[in-house]
């Protein structure tokens, strides 16, 4: 694996001891950069709905921008998912995003 991709995955998926009891937290954030990503290159909104920000000192990933209101509308969708996920609803989603 490239050195650059596995920062990447630390940064988005830590060490054991740091994930343990945020699972959710990591799989949101994972699931937030994939949809954003994917929207941004498939150009499903402008340009304008969407930021840049730094993983790793590199700063290129394309996410939701809040204060645009279709993005906003994207974000909290997938925020929304939280609740579920914690009641391990998690295969309903897996369909839908594939």
């Amino acid at each position: 694996m490239p050195q650059k991709q596995k920062e990447f995955l630390d940064h988005l998926y830590p060490k054991d001891d740091k994930l343990l009891g945020r699972e959710v937290d990591y799989l949101l954030r994972s699931a937030s950069l994939i949809c954003s990503t994917y929207a941004y290159y498939r150009k499903v909104l402008p340009d304008n709905a969407f930021k840049s920000v730094m993983i790793n000192n590199v700063k290129n990933h394309m996410v939701f921008d809040k204060d645009h209101p279709k993005a906003r509308m994207h974000r909290e969708a997938i925020q929304a998912i939280e609740k579920d996920l914690t009641d391990k609803k998690v295969m309903f989603y897996l369909y839908m995003f594939a």
